[in-house]
């Protein structure tokens, strides 16, 4: 069972490391988003997106993308 066992903790280490630097990154760009969200320092295009995003509104000029469930 040692082998197997370790084969199978090498398999796992791999994968979680995976969702790992995945996790960061995810984090990283949410960061990012928050930054741009800061009320010392409002970046005009983020509350506009936000905003409308919230209301579900939408700009004549936007390309809209919408997701359906598969």
């Amino acid at each position: 069972y040692g082998l197997t066992a370790r084969q199978e903790l090498d398999q796992e280490i791999i994968a979680l490391t995976s969702e790992l630097a995945r996790l960061k990154q995810e984090r990283a760009e949410g960061e990012k988003r928050v930054l741009l969200l800061r009320s010392d320092r409002v970046d005009p295009d983020m509350l506009d997106e936000r905003a409308r995003f919230q209301l579900g509104y939408a700009n004549p000029r936007d390309l809209i993308r919408i997701n359906r469930p598969q």
